[in-house]
């Protein structure tokens, strides 16, 4: 799996629909091309990391470029998460107070992970990251870039559509080569690479058949 620069996804775009300056419409590029990521949301969208947190004040800020935290862990406990806000600001009906102070749940607010462990505690999370270049532009699958570029040409013709520019047949064909596009990237990524199907094959292997009442032989 190899995450490559999202100017691949905008010279792609520029190319296919004959856009000589793109510079326009690059920021809204850079942006749909992480929703593609997230519509297409298969194993290999985003990378998963783990990294250890230390508490202090009862929180933790979280790392850059967060897509969704996975999972909590204290030591060899798993957190759970809670509408509870911990500092003693208990609001509305979304909060449960009873596990206000509870060591064994957590909430996530404004960048930072919280939690009721003493300072100098470490947690560990695991998360979906997107990775960056060396500009702070997000990095994209390769295996997706036909994906993402599809995406970005019906999001552009679609704005075209709405001011009369492009007509409406243009704008679904785009729209189908993209549910096309996104469905085959989401197919690849959830099928097992050749190691696991060797694995699986020689799990398969190991399997004795069992003679049932009827005769039948049973895995």
């Amino acid at each position: 799996m190899e995450f490559v620069s999202i100017n691949r996804v905008i010279s792609s775009v520029s190319r296919n629909l004959g856009i000589n300056d793109v510079t326009t419409h690059e920021q809204s590029i850079i942006e749909w091309s992480f929703e593609a990521e997230k519509f297409i949301g298969g194993l290999n969208s985003f990378i998963k990391l783990e990294k250890d947190l230390t508490i202090t004040d009862y929180r933790a800020s979280l790392p850059d470029n967060i897509v969704k935290v996975l999972s909590v862990k204290h030591g060899e406990t798993i957190l759970k998460p809670t509408h509870s806000y911990f500092r003693g600001n208990a609001i509305g009906d979304d909060a449960d107070t009873d596990s206000t102070g509870d060591s064994s749940r957590y909430y996530i607010q404004d960048g930072y992970i919280n939690v009721r462990l003493d300072d100098a505690s470490k947690i560990t999370v695991s998360v979906l990251s997107i990775p960056v270049d060396v500009d702070g532009y997000p990095k994209i699958n390769e295996s997706h870039i036909e994906a993402v570029t599809a995406y970005c040409m019906w999001m552009i013709k679609n704005i075209e559509y709405y001011n009369g520019k492009t007509p409406q047949y243009v704008v679904n064909d785009l729209q189908k080569r993209w549910y096309y596009l996104c469905g085959q990237a989401r197919g690849v990524d959830g099928m097992p690479s050749s190691s696991e199907l060797t694995e699986i094959a020689s799990y398969w292997n190991t399997l004795i058949p069992i003679r049932s009442k009827n005769g039948l032989k049973n895995l």
